[in-house]
């Protein structure tokens, strides 16, 4: 009899409702630079968002060495990238312990020049692979589980590109089988053996990672370097249209955030932030350009229709805090002096900050004011990297390359 009531009891069981926790509980990966939508937003929700007076459980901590690389994850495994004693590192790093379960290192200088240099990339993950650009603009294939090289290439050796003063801090972007990055000039390279597929002309100022969006049926990418908003298609690196955006040295730092046709582009040094409106075969129309928004490096999160950033230069004691923009008019909403110059992301409709101190902070993602629910100081150091979240855990990162893993798992 038990084989005929064994089938009928499981079928009884699988109509039953899931408990309210497991209806509400999403983890996720976040396998590249600003997530898995490369839009700053984690799809995780029902993690732990109020905590005890003493915060939540810190799981580890671990040194990385010099950079601002923030973290990549995927399953158990976290990816970053840092700097020791003249040595560009990549590192995978078990999520649970933070013990090194491969790395792979290569010389390399840090370009420290205002800031303490090192790496800026974040890891892409893809399939078996990790794909990362180094400050000098080596660009390496890497197996994601064993760490073997499957291709390096030094990028401005090979096409002939001036690095500049500060280095490259381009993230990889990865279209189909094309690996899309900017060592000095956008460059599209198969991602299976590193050849190159398209280069566009070199701008100087290569500091700014490409998103890449869909306009009336077609695939685009769009960055912001040294000139200013470039559109291209992602297959042929044809471009597509341009805005000018002229800052202090020519210094763009911030990837565009896009939403439909528009564009918010974004720049510290007093220059402000602008939405534009794109189309093909036309020049972009300006629809807002003001000063309420000033990303330094950073670029702000859209969510539900308002910008979530920090405004300010963060060489400028007196500049720097976090604040709300209306996306449609580029009217600020509320300015919050407390959380100030550093790195964001939404979750969950929660904004999860990191100041440069290293002060972390959860609030909701409301256009009617800042309402913080909690903060815990989880570094010290400067803390320029925004904060990751994945797999109900937060990691922090500081620029001498401490990182700080905090268990946000939600608890039945």
């Amino acid at each position: 009899m038990l084989h005929l009531v064994l089938p009928i009891l499981l079928a009884a069981l699988s109509c039953l409702p899931l408990s309210s926790h497991a209806e509400s509980s999403i983890t996720s990966d976040w396998p590249q630079f600003l997530g898995p939508n490369r839009d700053g937003i984690s799809p995780e929700t029902g993690w732990k968002a109020e905590w005890p007076e003493e915060g939540p459980p810190i799981l580890w901590r671990a040194g990385v060495g010099t950079g601002y690389s923030s973290v990549a994850v995927v399953g158990e495994r976290a990816y970053t990238m840092g700097n020791v004693s003249g040595q560009e590192t990549v590192y995978c790093l078990d999520a649970n312990t933070g013990e090194v379960v491969w790395k792979h290192s290569y010389p390399a200088d840090l370009y420290a020049l205002y800031n303490d240099g090192g790496p800026a990339c974040t890891p892409l993950i893809a399939g078996d692979s990790v794909y990362t650009l180094g400050r000098g603009g080596v660009a390496l294939r890497l197996n994601r589980e064993s760490g073997k090289v499957e291709w390096q290439k030094n990028l401005p050796k090979e096409f002939s590109l001036e690095v500049e003063d500060f280095g490259i801090s381009c993230s990889p972007m990865l279209e189909g089988d094309q690996l899309i990055l900017d060592p000095g000039a956008m460059t599209a390279l198969k991602r299976t053996d590193g050849s190159l597929i398209w280069k566009a002309p070199p701008v100087p100022r290569a500091f700014t990672s490409p998103m890449a969006f869909t306009l009336d049926g077609k695939r685009l990418g769009a960055t912001l370097n040294g000139d200013g908003l470039w559109v291209f298609e992602v297959d042929s690196g044809k471009e597509v249209c341009r805005h000018p955006w002229e800052t202090f040295d020519r210094t763009n730092c911030t990837t565009p955030v896009v939403s439909g046709n528009k564009v918010f582009v974004s720049s510290g040094y007093d220059r402000g932030g602008a939405v534009l409106e794109i189309g093909l075969g036309k020049e972009p129309k300006v629809i807002w350009d003001n000063r309420n928004m000033r990303n330094h490096f950073n670029i702000s999160v859209l969510w539900r229709d308002h910008l979530y950033g920090f405004d300010g230069n963060v060489n400028r004691d007196n500049q720097g805090q976090l604040r709300c923009v209306d996306f449609k008019t580029g009217e600020a909403e509320w300015t919050e002096d407390t959380v100030a110059k550093g790195g964001l992301l939404i979750s969950d409709g929660k904004i999860v900050a990191i100041s440069d101190k290293g002060e972390l902070t959860i609030a909701e993602a409301s256009p009617e004011g800042f309402n913080p629910t909690t903060r815990l100081q989880v570094l010290g150091g400067k803390t320029w990297t925004p904060p990751t979240l994945a797999r109900g855990r937060i990691y922090c990162r500081n620029s001498s390359g401490e990182i700080a893993c905090i268990d946000v798992r939600a608890r039945n």
